[in-house]
């Protein structure tokens, strides 16, 4: 999943197919935080990944409400961000909820705690592909609304238990404007 920050639109044309909230993983048996209040907490995250700046964010929020700071652990790869919350180096992981459901079904060491955490900003995530190409942009965005128009989309998303973020057919429609 590419998320559609303002620096990678810099860069390649997206089409938005998704618009993802945020949710927390923890290690297996360690207490669940109070999404509501994640100030003081130690992060796992992904160097480059959209969460930084979302932890960024919460972490000044906490500050500004005369509270403790957020800190992040720092890894490489995806990869090596789950093994080290796994192994408890950090007291949780924020990712968009696709992610954290599929990684609570398939890695035994993680949760998923429930809900989505408040204040992040949502960052909807695109197809990308070549800054300037109207006619493949266009084309994406026309068979993504055909899913959308059929139904089959929201099956899909229903199925994997994350239904809540579509994005609506305008938006798709927009995208594929020059």
């Amino acid at each position: 999943q590419l998320s559609m920050s303002p620096e990678r639109l810099n860069a390649v044309d997206m089409v938005p197919y998704f618009d993802t909230t945020s949710v927390l993983l923890i290690a297996k048996g360690k207490p669940v935080p109070d999404l509501a209040n994640l100030c003081g907490m130690n992060f796992v995250v992904t160097q480059g990944s959209v969460q930084v700046r979302q932890l960024n964010q919460l972490s000044e929020a906490c500050v500004a409400k005369g509270g403790k700071a957020i800190t992040q652990q720092l890894y490489s790869s995806s990869a090596e961000t789950l093994l080290a919350l796994a192994n408890g180096r950090g007291d949780a992981f924020l990712t968009a909820s696709p992610q954290g459901v599929y990684i609570s079904r398939v890695n035994p060491k993680v949760e998923l705690v429930k809900g989505d955490v408040p204040n992040v900003e949502r960052s909807p995530a695109g197809i990308a592909l070549e800054k300037g190409n109207t006619a493949l942009r266009k084309a994406i965005a026309l068979a993504l609304a055909s899913a959308i128009e059929d139904g089959s989309y929201k099956a899909i998303l229903e199925e994997f238990g994350v239904a809540n973020a579509a994005v609506p057919l305008p938006l798709v429609m927009k995208s594929s404007e020059p």
